[in-house]
């Protein structure tokens, strides 16, 4: 029995997409062909001149008219064959109303385009960014300038949208008042999917100290979504490829010493799919096409417990942030639990990005178990460093209801010649998880204890990536409060390290899915580069129907195996990756060279 899993549509080479966003032609039509209306919220009582209306449909007879509250409507004028509409003397209120009685086709009234021009109201206002300037957004549509001008100091943006970064594209005009709150009642209705269905420039000046000698200036991205181009000072830097992505860029030869622009333009996802708009009563079908653009939010197109998020959720959704180190850079120190009794590997990749060889002295600590290691790099290497540490009477981590969710600090320094070259620190969990597939039915425990996983399905932080450390604290402490053990992170959308240390802090096991609908190559190597893995996070990775079990699991283990941290994770039931005790695994970063090639959640 054959079943179709998906088609597609081509013109010779080029494919024809049947629906979906792609082109930038909506409209307002009512379902009536009578008395209808439509109004403009100014947001506050604002003064204004000129209205102009753009009509696929037009009303041969009509009113323009105004209020204050929304009740009351006062009639200025007759609607006539002039779309471009002077105002003498000018009007002053909060609502705009075009009334249509009469339309001059049996098709009713469709209207492109309701424009106010006038003074007053609210003015969004831009606010200084971790890099210390502001951010503003232009469609890239409506932007004529090149990379190279628009990523140089001094660039005309006045005009451009006061940004929010971190955030998506549509949380940027939900706080400048341009959209309503999608999340409110039917709003998502009122918000163009087309016109969010593009690429966007983000752009900010900032001041630098000039570079100190023997140090390095990284300019760092948390997080993009689809992908994304960097320029600074006038010069594209490189390029991120996919939604969980992280940028690194050495930029010390780029940094000027004061003014400095950096300019990111944010790619539209490349099969973003149709609105499927959610409700009780009709609550249609899953999305799935922005699978094809995996990394991405899958789910932004829509699914059973989301409605479709204008835009995708495209954006700077992560800090961007300058750091400076010495010539050796500590990269991606993971924690693994020997055994129950104390026994750590704490795993250290550390890199020298000088040309010339450096000795120096690795620094590691676990809950105040110091080590100290001299490491030898040539030229550019990358080298591993293993510490094996013994922790006495080892207080372990337990979900919540079990007992205490102890954590010990672990710090990691690398220094040459005396100096700090590069340092970290973060907490972990001393825990090991383990289970049973016997008799065809899944059984767990931690650190040897019978445990019974209950909790929610966390499929997105927040339909606009609005989630920061306090929410994930609030909202994972009410996983706790409601008795929950567990947490299913949903395809793995929510990598944010402050929504791991929440559920470090507070009991919560993590279960993060890898659903190997997504190509093979990319499934298989997603447990391997993780973006973190703290005490609480397991990983299942589930396979389709198009997957055979015995094929995944075996592609899975052997590339896990194959990695330096051997990061496996926990099972599920439908299919399983043999289980591991890592309890931390902080973030890779990938530098410009190679953010094409690697591929990471």
């Amino acid at each position: 029995m054959w079943r179709v899993g998906e088609v597609m549509f081509f013109d010779q080479n080029r494919r024809v997409e049947p629906a979906g966003p792609h082109h930038f032609t909506s409209a307002w039509k009512p379902a009536g062909s009578g008395e209808e209306w439509v109004y403009v919220d100014l947001g506050a009582v604002c003064t204004f001149d000129r209205i102009a209306l753009s009509w696929i449909r037009r009303a041969t007879e009509g009113a323009i008219q105004v209020s204050d509250d929304a009740a009351t409507w006062k009639t200025l004028r007759p609607l006539t064959a002039t779309d471009d509409i002077r105002l003498t003397p000018p009007a002053k209120a909060r609502y705009a109303r075009v009334l249509m009685t009469k339309p001059a086709s049996p098709d009713g009234y469709v209207l492109s385009e309701f424009e106010v021009y006038g003074r007053g109201g609210p003015v969004p206002r831009a606010m200084p960014a971790a890099l210390g300037g502001t951010w503003r957004l232009q469609r890239d549509s409506l932007v004529t300038a090149d990379a190279a001008a628009i990523s140089k100091p001094g660039f005309r943006d006045s005009d451009w949208l006061p940004a929010t970064v971190p955030a998506t594209v549509l949380s940027s005009y939900l706080n400048a008042g341009a959209i309503p709150d999608p999340d409110f009642g039917d709003n998502q209705l009122m918000i163009s999917d087309s016109f969010f269905y593009a690429d966007f420039w983000y752009r900010t000046e900032f001041t630098a100290p000039a570079p100190a000698s023997g140090k390095h200036v990284w300019l760092n991205f948390d997080g993009i979504n689809w992908k994304a181009d960097v320029f600074l000072n006038g010069e594209k830097i490189g390029r991120i490829e996919g939604g969980f992505m992280r940028g690194k860029f050495d930029v010390t030869a780029k940094v000027h010493a004061g003014p400095n622009a950096l300019a990111v333009r944010v790619e539209k996802n490349a099969t973003p799919g149709s609105a499927k708009e959610k409700t009780f009563d009709s609550p249609g079908l899953n999305g799935g096409a922005p699978g094809a653009d995996n990394p991405t939010y899958h789910a932004a197109i829509g699914w059973d417990w989301i409605p479709t998020i204008r835009g995708r959720d495209t954006g700077i959704w992560g800090d961007v942030r300058l750091t400076t180190t010495g010539p050796v850079t500590i990269e991606g120190p993971a924690v693994t639990t020997t055994n129950l009794r104390g026994d750590v590997t704490l795993e250290v990749t550390v890199h020298n990005q000088d040309s010339v060889p450096i000795t120096g002295m690795l620094h590691t600590g676990f809950g105040g178990e110091p080590s100290v290691v001299p490491v030898s790099l040539d030229a550019l290497a990358t080298k591993t460093v293993k510490e094996h540490l013994s922790i006495r009477n080892p207080r372990l981590w337990w979900p919540a209801g079990y007992g205490d969710p102890n954590l010990y600090k672990v710090t990691v320094e690398f220094a040459v010649a005396g100096t700090v070259s590069d340092a970290t620190t973060f907490q972990a969990g001393i825990r090991q998880f383990t289970y049973s597939e016997d008799g065809a039915a899944l059984r767990m425990w931690i650190n040897g204890r019978r445990f019974i996983p209950r909790g929610g399905n966390w499929g997105f932080p927040e339909s606009m990536l609005r989630y920061r450390a306090r929410e994930y604290d609030i909202a994972v402490r009410y996983h706790k409060e409601m008795n929950f053990t567990m947490i299913r992170n949903w395809v793995g959308q929510t990598g944010d390290d402050a929504f791991f240390e929440a559920c470090d802090r507070w009991g919560g096991a993590s279960w993060c899915g890898r659903t190997s609908g997504w190509p093979i190559p990319w499934t298989v190597r997603t447990p391997t580069t993780t973006t973190s893995s703290c005490a609480t996070r397991a990983t299942s990775c589930c396979a389709s129907a198009r997957t055979p079990r015995s094929a995944f699991t075996a592609a899975a283990t052997r590339a896990i195996r194959r990695s330096p941290s051997r990061r496996a994770c926990a099972s599920c039931s439908r299919n399983c990756i043999p289980t591991c005790t890592t309890s931390r695994a902080r973030p890779t970063t990938w530098s410009a060279a190679t953010v094409p090639t690697a591929r990471r959640h």
